[in-house]
């Protein structure tokens, strides 16, 4: 069997607060292969966010062991943390982080900043990948003249234009209508079959139908993965809360 892209081992997380421990999350483990979907579900606040932070080395987890394409996250200096997550794991935020006073062209030209390359060939990179994701007329504009829809599009494109090797989606299409949702789902499916990436995506809620190898259910700090039956009836329900009762696989 290929060795795991990613691989998370007896996680847990506690947070302090009050002078009381607050357990967020309790021995997670799975992994993740190059070219594999995954999906996690959880309600508001069952810490995916969390999950994904330590995913990509921006927080430690209080307990247990993440490697990365073969690294141990815990091992690496800040600046180490910080060239993996630049060069090959690509982060789409649930609040998107785009520049406000910068253009759609500049927000995504600039996650080629550290690339030795002339400014006129970055921009060239950048403009083709949003023409490529239909946004060849909103080049110049920023972010608040473009809809949700394509502003989620252009944190995309800054996200792959350094075609990283993982995608963590923190709820991709949480504020975007059905159609616009599925056209996401559409980009991020086809990035990956062009370069065998690896995608996990998080959610709280309804997500457009897609296949994903693996469906997981985070719920009170614990993880568990349901069956391909219950993974295609969870897809299409529109609400977790109602899937959560539901027996779910070791």
């Amino acid at each position: 069997m290929n060795t795991p892209l990613l691989r998370c081992q007896d996680v847990s997380k506690t947070f302090r607060a009050s002078q009381q421990k607050l357990e967020v999350l309790n021995n997670i483990e799975f992994h993740i292969y190059s070219g594999e979907t995954i999906l996690l579900f959880g309600k508001s606040g069952q810490g995916k966010s969390v999950l994904l932070s330590m995913l990509c080395g921006l927080d430690s987890p209080t307990h247990g062991d993440i490697y990365f394409n073969g690294v141990y996250l815990s091992s690496c200096t800040l600046k180490q943390l910080e060239t993996i997550r630049r060069t090959q794991i690509g982060i789409v935020f649930q609040n998107l982080n785009l520049i406000p006073s910068w253009t759609a062209v500049e927000n995504v030209e600039a996650a080629l900043e550290d690339i030795l390359t002339s400014p006129k060939t970055k921009r060239k990179c950048a403009q083709a990948l949003l023409e490529e994701m239909g946004l060849a007329d909103r080049l110049n504009h920023l972010p608040n003249e473009l809809s949700m829809g394509e502003q989620q599009r252009v944190a995309i494109a800054r996200t792959l234009i350094r075609e990283p090797k993982l995608i963590l989606a923190d709820e991709p299409t949480g504020d975007l209508d059905a159609e616009t949702a599925e056209q996401i789902v559409y980009l991020l499916r086809s990035y990956m079959q062009k370069t065998n990436a690896a995608l996990f995506v998080a959610t709280h809620g309804s997500f457009p139908d897609m296949h994903f190898d693996r469906t997981l259910i985070l719920n009170n700090g614990t993880l568990a993965q349901l069956s391909n039956k219950l993974q295609k009836e969870t897809i299409k329900s529109t609400q977790l809360k109602n899937n959560l009762s539901l027996t779910l696989s070791p």
